[in-house]
């Protein structure tokens, strides 16, 4: 066998050594394992958050240097954590260092003598909450201390002028049932109530021409008594 072919066989057999190589060693896309993108159960991160938040909330009205009324904003359908339809025994976890006594909802202007309850920081009083009899879910709020407030800067204690300037076309009503008037707030759907006598020209904040019909307000300067959420 001359050289010649000697070179040529050997050259043969290097090529058929480097194809086999290649072909037993995987590529660093063939060894890398594609790592899955972890999935985020966004409902469960939403419900985590709120739980956090309405802890917090707890967390702050139950401090015993008083009650954090930042807490608890006046929005529509509800105050802070506590709304309409909870559980009355969820609504009272956030009151629990203040005082609780039984009254009467008409006291706020119901036409029965079922029981509420009110709850107050030392003897000022704060908050009343109004549960169904049937179910025990919050039917009614009555807030009672000025430092309620809402988003706009009205309180639970405003003056009518505090009203229409937030409102201007704000009108005011005559509960024909209870003798007293009241503001309706669309918005945040409450009540500003004033305990004042709608057909005594001293002291009715509307100029009242016909029963059940609603004014302008005259007298301005008025405080509410209370505010009520439904």
């Amino acid at each position: 066998m001359t050289k010649h072919n000697l070179l040529i066989i050997n050259t043969l057999l290097l090529l058929l050594s480097l194809t086999i190589s290649c072909q037993e060693t995987p590529t660093k896309e063939a060894t890398t394992t594609k790592k899955e993108t972890p999935k985020i159960d966004k409902p469960n991160k939403l419900k985590t958050l709120k739980k956090e938040v309405l802890e917090n909330a707890q967390k702050e009205s139950n401090s015993s240097t008083g009650f954090n009324f930042v807490a608890f904003p006046i929005e529509k359908g509800g105050v802070g954590p506590i709304h309409i339809n909870m559980l009355m025994s969820e609504a009272e976890n956030f009151l629990k260092h203040l005082d609780r006594k039984e009254v009467y909802q008409s006291a706020f202007g119901a036409d029965n003598e079922e029981k509420a309850y009110q709850y107050s920081l030392g003897e000022e009083p704060l908050i009343v909450l109004v549960p169904a009899v049937e179910t025990g879910t919050l039917v009614a709020i009555h807030l009672l201390h000025p430092s309620f407030k809402m988003a706009n800067g009205l309180s639970a204690r405003a003056t009518v002028n505090d009203i229409v300037k937030q409102y201007p076309s704000i009108k005011v009503n005559a509960d024909m049932m209870n003798g007293w008037e009241y503001i309706y707030d669309k918005t945040h759907s409450c009540l500003f109530y004033f305990m004042t006598d709608p057909f005594d020209k001293d002291v009715q904040i509307g100029n009242y021409t016909k029963e059940y019909t609603e004014t302008t307000p005259i007298r301005l300067e008025e405080k509410c008594d209370w505010l009520t959420i439904y």
